[in-house]
């Protein structure tokens, strides 16, 4: 864990999850804050990962940037991002937070708080952290500026003594929250697309994954069959 106090070092999925799971035991509430090497593994997400009730969860996004991403403060069919470097929310990303909400409705929506940025470049997990710890103790991220110069020492600390890490910070006002992304879900498993290979119903236009449903391979090879979904065959 000496790696930890290396200001050049980026945190590991291994630390990450050190702390996630010393939350999970103080806030037994709280939803989420499972391994994020979960949602690394699974390419189309399974069932883990989708939250019952309100949850914090840290993902790890373009394979070098830690984010948070909770439903905590937010309204039906919507989720917040805490990012301190307020990356592009590509496909890829779009679809993890997917497998956190799954919404019956034909999209969701990702608001993002404008959270205090990192001065270090190797900081991201470190934030990511600090803004899992205040969404848990009900403290809205955006009002929060965090001691960047002793992060490293207090969770080092923290781990180290089998704690749930403290972040010192002071309280500010909350500047306008960027721009939201809407993002439509598709199919019976309610995620987005992210390059899977999906079939269309001719009858109600909704898409498909061929792995969540059941498609005649003639439907997958040409671009002239017509197929119905089984919503739309139970209505004829």
């Amino acid at each position: 864990m000496l790696s930890i106090l290396d200001h050049k070092t980026w945190l590991s999925s291994d630390e990450v999850d050190s702390a996630c799971f010393h939350l999970a035991q103080k806030f037994p509430d709280v939803d989420g804050l499972q391994s994020c090497l979960c949602y690394q593994a699974l390419h189309q997400g399974g069932v883990v990962g989708t939250p019952e009730k309100s949850f914090v969860q840290i993902l790890n996004v373009n394979d070098n940037h830690w984010i948070t991403a909770s439903n905590i403060f937010c309204g039906p069919n919507e989720l917040c991002i805490y990012d301190s470097l307020n990356t592009n929310i590509n496909k890829k990303t779009k679809q993890k937070l997917s497998w956190l909400i799954r919404p019956q409705a034909p999209h969701f929506l990702i608001r993002r708080p404008a959270v205090q940025k990192q001065q270090s470049g190797s900081s991201c997990g470190l934030f990511a952290l600090a803004f899992a710890s205040v969404l848990c103790e009900g403290v809205r991220p955006e009002e929060c500026h965090f001691q960047e110069n002793n992060m490293r020492q207090r969770l080092y600390r923290a781990l180290l003594n089998k704690m749930v890490p403290g972040f010192l910070y002071k309280n500010i006002k909350a500047k306008p929250e960027r721009a939201s992304v809407q993002v439509e879900v598709h199919c019976i498993c309610r995620t987005s697309h992210n390059r899977e290979v999906m079939v269309q119903c001719s009858n109600c236009s909704t898409w498909y994954h061929p792995n969540c449903v059941s498609v005649p391979h003639q439907a997958l090879d040409s671009t002239a069959e017509e197929w119905n979904c089984e919503r739309c065959r139970d209505q004829e």
